[in-house]
C-alpha cells in the first residue's frame, strides 16, 4: 500500500460522508471499525452506517435539524478520537470481519 493509498479521505455528499481509511474500515480492522460504529451511531442527526472492509470505506447517512455538515463532521471526529472514558457508544450487534454492514 502506498502512502497515498493509506491516507484517510472524506468526500460529501448529499446527506452523507464517504470516508475511506484502510487502518480502520479495511478487512482484519473490525475492533477499530466497531469503536467507530458505536460512537458515530450514538448521534441523533446519524440515520445509518454502511461499511465496506473490502473498499475501506464507511459511508454515514445523516440529517441535520440544522447547521452545517462541516460542524457535524468535527463533532463525530472529536468523539471518535476521545478516549474510551469520555466516550458515548450505542451497543452494536455482531458481524464477521471482512463482512459488508449496514447499521441503521
Amino acid at each position: 500500500m502506498t502512502a497515498e493509498a493509506a491516507r484517510p479521505s472524506v468526500r460529501t455528499g448529499p446527506n452523507t460522508f464517504e470516508i475511506n481509511d484502510g487502518l480502520v474500515f479495511g478487512p482484519g480492522s473490525e475492533a477499530r471499525a466497531r469503536r467507530f460504529a458505536g460512537r458515530v451511531l450514538a448521534f441523533d442527526e446519524v440515520l445509518s452506517l454502511a461499511l465496506d472492509p473490502p473498499r475501506a470505506i464507511a459511508t454515514v447517512n445523516y440529517r441535520l435539524a440544522s447547521g452545517e455538515p462541516g460542524v457535524l463532521l468535527s463533532r463525530l471526529a472529536r468523539a471518535v478520537a476521545a478516549p474510551a472514558a469520555d466516550a458515548k457508544e450505542v451497543e452494536l450487534p455482531e458481524w464477521g470481519d471482512g463482512e459488508l454492514v449496514a447499521l441503521y
